[in-house]
């Protein structure tokens, strides 16, 4: 696929999307298209037959253009003209696949544990868990905005008060001198809580080389200069 199924801000690609079913060709997709069409994004046959059923509006067995890409909006469940990575799969009850999720017994995660990983058997003798040590960063030290989304809902779901916020910090991944400074900076309306949009701005504001992505070092020198 040339797009990834979720942008930067941890929303849903759809205008990449509809670019990559448009470029595949025909106006429709049997189960089985589809089923192939979605393992481009990492979705499972059985996750792909879960939306298919859910997309296939008219039961004829058949995905059309109109179908899917209504199929999409309709997870848009807050009418904001974007659908965020949670609302996609609240409404479809289908997870979004992250490239970093694997399991102690599989080879990729043998040289970096990912989150999910044991990391008991690593050099690194810190004592935090492989949550906290790897927290919203990928295995290239990029924030994952996916990632980020759900540690920020976990904590403090809509708004983040102060001390959730201290919370939704103790989860990223980085050591923040400052809490109530990192609480300022995010807060940039001033109602003293910050949401999960503020969230999101405020660590796609790290990116000082305008490259789209933001890296553990920018977040370290924005957070803790």
């Amino acid at each position: 696929m040339s797009s990834d199924f979720v942008d930067n801000r941890g929303m849903v690609n759809t205008s990449g999307i509809e670019r990559d079913w448009n470029a595949r060709g025909g106006s429709e997709a049997t189960r089985n298209e589809f089923a192939s069409f979605m393992s481009g994004y990492g979705f499972s046959e059985e996750d792909s037959g879960t939306l298919f059923d859910q997309f296939d509006v008219n039961g004829d067995s058949a995905l059309s253009t109109g179908e899917f890409l209504d199929g999409l909006a309709g997870t848009d469940t807050n009418r904001s003209g974007s659908t965020s990575a949670e609302e996609f799969e609240a409404a479809t009850g289908v997870e979004i696949p992250d490239d970093e999720e694997c399991c102690d017994d599989e080879p990729s995660c043998e040289p970096d544990p990912a989150p999910c990983c044991d990391g008991s058997d690593d050099d690194d003798d810190s004592g935090s868990s492989s949550r906290s040590s790897d927290g919203i960063f990928d295995r290239d030290g990029m924030v994952d905005m996916t990632r980020a989304g759900r540690v920020f809902e976990s904590e403090a779901a809509d708004e983040a008060t102060r001390n959730e916020f201290n919370d939704v910090l103790s989860e990223i991944g980085i050591d923040v001198a400052d809490p109530e400074a990192a609480f300022g900076m995010f807060d940039v309306n001033g109602d003293g809580a910050v949401s999960r949009s503020e969230f999101l701005d405020g660590l796609l504001s790290a990116d000082a080389n305008d490259s789209g992505k933001v890296s553990r070092e920018e977040l370290e020198m924005m957070l803790d200069p």
